[in-house]
């Protein structure tokens, strides 16, 4: 739970919520491109240290970090935000490999669907699809390596960790597709190799500025 953060992009027209995890000491998180499609600049909550509270508390009672949108992939829905100041309790998660999840495994998502911040969920994997392609309203189209499970998410879920048994990250929540139980989290290798090809963001000092 620690390492999950709450995400909100205030773009006018484009307000929406989403999930991100941390993946570097230095503040880096990593959540879906259509989470900070719009924006440079986005609110960002840790969880309180007394758990969980409602939206509303966090918008109202509770400060934000404010993140740095520094690279995204649109083409795997995948991007990484920049926070300073994240606090000691705000967790680095270990990101695994492809091969740690086989159909039939159960996964496990943390996320804040519909608005429900840090709630976790579980189901199974249904099938790994490679190369799958999909699309959104705005008509924006992505392509990647897909995990299809029957951990139930909602908006507000994306850009959140799924985890295999191991604690390991296996996943990024990113969709669901109309039918039941059929959701896709984009595989962690895409994950990895997006880190990979941006080691300079680590070293960017950004400075907290009001949105």
């Amino acid at each position: 739970m620690n390492s999950v953060v709450f995400l909100y992009n205030a773009t006018k027209g484009k307000e929406s919520l989403g999930a991100g995890f941390v993946v570097d000491k230095s503040g880096i998180i990593l959540t879906n491109w259509h989470v900070t499609n719009g924006t440079k600049e986005i609110y960002v909550w840790t969880l309180p240290a007394d758990g969980s509270v409602e939206t509303d508390v966090l918008f109202k009672e509770i400060d934000p970090h404010y993140g740095v949108v520094l690279a995204e992939n649109k083409t795997q829905d995948l991007a990484l935000v920049k926070v300073s100041g994240l606090t000691p309790s705000a967790k680095v998660v270990e990101l695994g490999n492809n091969e740690d999840v086989s159909i039939g495994d159960t996964v496990y998502a943390i996320g804040h669907p519909n608005g429900l911040p840090w709630s976790f969920t579980l189901g199974t994997v249904s099938q790994i699809r490679k190369n799958k392609k999909w699309t959104y309203e705005d008509k924006s189209e992505h392509l990647a390596t897909v995990i299809q499970t029957q951990t139930p998410i909602s908006p507000g879920n994306s850009g959140g960790p799924l985890f295999g048994d191991s604690g390991k990250i296996v996943g990024i929540n990113t969709w669901g597709a109309d039918g039941q139980n059929l959701n896709f989290a984009v595989a962690v290798d895409h994950a990895k190799e997006f880190i990979k090809a941006n080691p300079s963001i680590t070293k960017i000092n950004t400075i907290d500025a009001v949105i």
